[in-house]
């Protein structure tokens, strides 16, 4: 499958760390960068639930956490694969000639997690995550979101010991 770059951004992946950043759900698409391991890069994505799992001409506005808690471990299971599926869509991290998105495994919470929706540190409402950590090449990474997409991206990127650097794209 060939993605198409709509925006291409280029970091060195030896100098980031952690941090947080989200977007309204029906305007952005949300991914954070974390590089506090110098070994390691960790990419979270935040995916709103609904629009994954729902016919896509419903309205989404009203949709959230009671909506979230309902779902069957079935139907969690089922949205679980789409994530996948949109995810492996909608991003590509290059990184020496590979592509993480596709290379590396990509972590979601339990369905208990899931539904625990007013947890600290939990996603925002009728939001899940999906995490991906792979070994850090050194020197550039390219993070490429797809031109089909049909929604913004606010990336977030945490320097060492610096303001937290975003990126509205």
């Amino acid at each position: 499958m060939e993605l198409h770059s709509f925006v291409r951004l280029s970091v060195f992946a030896l100098t980031w760390v952690s941090g947080f950043c989200f977007g309204h759900e029906v305007l952005y698409y949300t991914a954070e960068i974390h590089l506090s391991d110098p070994a390691t890069i960790r990419v979270h994505f935040s995916l709103h639930a609904p629009e994954i799992l729902l016919d896509p001409d419903t309205d989404f506005s009203d949709i959230g956490d009671k909506w979230l808690r309902s779902l069957s471990d079935l139907e969690i299971t089922e949205l679980i694969k789409k994530s996948r599926a949109f995810i492996a869509e909608t991003y590509q991290i290059d990184s020496r000639g590979g592509n993480a998105v596709t290379d590396f495994p990509l972590v979601f919470e339990s369905a208990d997690l899931i539904r625990e929706t007013r947890r600290e540190g939990g996603p925002r409402p009728g939001c899940i995550l999906a995490s991906l950590s792979f070994p850090n090449p050194g020197g550039q990474l390219n993070f490429v979101y797809s031109d089909h997409a049909e929604k913004r991206l606010l990336l977030a990127i945490i320097r060492p010991r610096a303001f937290p650097k975003t990126f509205d794209l």
